[in-house]
């Protein structure tokens, strides 16, 4: 056993927060150190906040981000994983201010995706056993609809446009490949959803269509085209204010769009959501709120 691996087994003891410094430490120092990175790509994030705010949690912040820029850039790692890395790194440093940090984060995040997107189509070129890997497909999708809202609300445009072009990206291997289901159809229309999702309609992608679904997806374009009236969105039912789109809601707010009361919200759904934090400040991602509708679905 290597004295980095000793080193890691011994930190098993420590005090949870002395125990994930140590193993940042490792993760960034030990160069290969397999055992550290593993875990703090697994237990990393839910570790920091056990953490107090202040220049610990700052560093250690900015720590854990480089470990997952480090995975994903490695190219033995599989693209769905480097994706979800590449991702949770953006969202980490993101939090720390660093907006063009985030931003370079979320490309490297956009090349794992056009990666994989390459090699369904060559794979389904080839007739090559199933051309798009369901797990991988709901492993990108799942990190989108987790991710995505908090990167909203700090990168604004930036967000949005990595957005749809990913959304572009996944587009033909989740709606049209070998694997494609309802489920992931819908999944992807809730990660990329309004204009993203009438965009990837109209032009879903590389990927050979098929006749029957290119004649409905030109049946849909036809159908969009020929509505030409503007569309208002409906009045919000919290503000009689003009109708700005929202893209959080006060758990007060999330609570009646679910139809339960706010104690019910927050014993059985708020614990199984993402929120925006700040300050005393809680703020329920609208993606956040349809994954979590579409998860407790009866089938």
């Amino acid at each position: 056993m290597s004295d980095a691996a000793k080193i890691y087994h011994t930190t098993a003891t420590l005090p949870a927060d002395r125990q994930l410094l140590a193993r940042l430490h490792l993760g960034l120092h030990a160069k290969g150190h397999k055992l550290a990175i593993d875990w703090l790509i697994m237990n990393g994030t839910p570790r920091v906040d056990d953490l107090e705010a202040g220049h610990v949690l700052d560093g250690t912040l900015f720590a854990l981000a480089e470990v997952h820029e480090v995975v994903a850039k490695d190219p033995d790692v599989a693209p769905m994983l480097a994706f979800r890395a590449a991702l949770l790194a953006a969202s980490l440093v993101a939090q720390l201010g660093l907006f063009e940090v985030a931003t370079a984060s979320l490309n490297v995040a956009l090349l794992r995706a056009r990666d994989w997107a390459a090699s369904c189509l060559a794979r389904a070129q080839a007739g090559s056993g199933e051309a798009v890997p369901r797990v991988d497909a709901e492993g990108f999708i799942d990190a989108c609809l987790r991710e995505t809202a908090m990167l909203d609300a700090s990168l604004g445009d930036a967000c949005r446009e990595w957005t749809l072009e990913v959304g572009r990206v996944l587009s033909a291997p989740v709606r049209l490949g070998a694997a494609s289901s309802p489920y992931l159809t819908i999944a992807h229309s809730a990660a990329f959803k309004g204009a993203v999702t009438a965009r990837l309609l109209a032009d879903p992608g590389p990927a050979p269509v098929q006749p029957e679904i290119g004649q409905v997806l030109h049946e849909l374009q036809r159908m969009l085209d020929a509505n030409d009236a503007p569309r208002q969105p409906p009045p919000s039912p919290w503000s009689s204010k003009p109708s700005i789109p929202r893209i959080a809601l006060s758990p007060e707010e999330a609570a009646t769009a679910l139809g339960m009361s706010l104690n019910s919200f927050e014993r059985h759904v708020q614990p199984e959501l993402r929120l925006i934090r700040r300050g005393e400040l809680r703020l329920v991602p609208l993606v956040e709120l349809e994954r979590w509708a579409i998860e407790n679905a009866e089938h």
